[in-house]
């Protein structure tokens, strides 16, 4: 120690120009992060996942040899690299790096501090997008609690404890206790943000689908409608969110049989996204996608596929041949080909969709156990009953163990397999 101070004594200007260049060199360095950090969400705005995640690698590596890798700074880039991992569909590194940050975030803030809490709610919803409900659920509710016990009631991010165990029950098919968390949302984000906030829109749009679902439609239509107008009134019209809201309206007349409406609600929403993303984007891939789903329904299965295919090619691009939502899009071509009662490719398109939801998953994901109903019901249409019914039995038991016996499409599957036992014993 003594000939460290003595070296530091004998050129004091020196050692000063060198903390000085240190200094110098540490904002360098933190600056290039921040603008790494911008062009990570730029790219992410494009949906362009791979690039967002390479600029936010590199500023992830300045972050650490600055701050350290245990900062909270390097915890808020692991962070948002666990959401775009979750928007590319990589569910498990997106677990994974949501694990690190909270690691550090806990270690440094506490449980109780706000970013601690945002991180707890990316982990729960990562498992609800992997189909491990139970695990969201818990994950949620432990978090709604700190956030009751620490921020008060009346807290942006305790009502977003109420909206995600919503969301999450949603997902489940419980859909009338889905209402009551996502009334319990409201109620405190009308007060606390007010009801022209877009993330109070979020939870109108969210209570709407659950009407829908619940076949009450004239109590979802004016909540749909208001969501509409704060993203108008908040974001503009020709943004992103606003054109999605503009989607979710049109798929609401389409599922009144109210054909026209939600044609022209479509076709306002695919020039929308076409203007300001471009074709290439998975959210205009959705608009293509529902514009099918139109189509299909009026029986114009030419135009249906040509959307189908279209919406597949732009979530291939985008998303990669792994991802749910283009197996979503496998799904979506094979049903098309069961009403076109071309059954061969139905078959190489559900075994398509399989292939990735078994990977990406899990064998015992509703939307897996979705596929094998489906498969099921192509095989009774080539009469192969033998196939279809080993089928039915796998998708009926990840329905009643994942979502309950009582559920709808437990009971829809059941049927199905009875209907297809007694065809084989007749």
């Amino acid at each position: 120690m003594a000939k460290r101070q003595q070296d530091a004594d004998a050129d004091t200007s020196g050692g000063y120009g060198k903390n000085t260049a240190d200094a110098t060199g540490k904002k360098a360095a933190l600056r290039e992060r921040d603008s790494l950090r911008k062009k990570a969400q730029e790219a992410a705005d494009r949906a362009e996942y791979s690039e967002s995640i390479r600029y936010l690698e590199e500023a992830r590596k300045l972050c650490e040899s600055v701050l350290g890798a245990k900062h909270p700074d390097t915890a808020g880039i692991i962070y948002q690299l666990s959401d775009l991992y979750a928007r590319a569909g990589e569910y498990a590194k997106a677990q994974e790096l949501c694990g690190n940050a909270l690691e550090i975030y806990e270690q440094t803030w506490g449980r109780n501090h706000v970013e601690t809490i945002r991180c707890c709610y990316l982990a729960a919803s990562v498992c609800k997008k992997q189909g491990r409900y139970d695990e969201a659920k818990i994950r949620a509710d432990t978090v709604l609690r700190i956030c009751r016990e620490a921020l008060g009631e009346y807290h942006p991010e305790t009502a977003e404890g109420y909206h995600l165990l919503g969301k999450i029950l949603a997902e489940e098919g419980k859909y009338n206790t889905a209402e009551l968390l996502y009334k319990e949302a409201l109620e405190r984000q009308e007060k606390v943000l007010g009801e022209n906030h877009v993330r109070t829109a979020e939870t109108y749009n969210d209570l709407a689908d659950v009407y829908m679902e619940l076949d009450r439609y004239a109590e979802a239509e004016p909540l749909f409608e208001k969501a509409l107008r704060v993203h108008e009134a908040v974001l503009g019209k020709r943004n992103p969110d606003t054109v999605s809201a503009y989607n979710n309206m049109a798929v609401f007349y389409e599922k009144q049989q109210r054909y026209d409406e939600a044609g022209k609600m479509l076709q306002a929403a695919l020039a929308g996204m076409e203007s300001i993303l471009g074709e290439n984007h998975p959210y205009t891939a959705a608009v293509y996608n529902n514009l099918a789903f139109l189509y299909e329904r009026q029986e114009n299965y030419e135009k249906a596929e040509e959307l189908f295919a279209k919406a597949l090619s732009v979530r291939i691009s985008t998303l990669g041949e792994n991802h749910p939502e283009t197996a979503g899009s496998y799904v979506n071509l094979a049903a098309l080909y069961d009403d076109m009662e071309k059954y061969g490719e139905a078959e190489a398109f559900y075994q398509k969709a399989l292939h990735i939801y078994e990977k990406v998953l899990g064998e015992k994901h509703p939307h897996t156990a979705g596929v094998y109903n489906n498969l099921a019901y192509t095989y009774v249409n080539m009469g192969q009953y033998g196939k279809a019914e080993i089928l039915y039995q796998k998708a009926l038991a990840i329905y009643e163990e994942v979502l309950g016996k009582n559920h709808l499409r437990a009971e829809i599957c059941r049927e199905n397999l009875d209907t297809i036992r007694k065809e084989c014993r007749s």
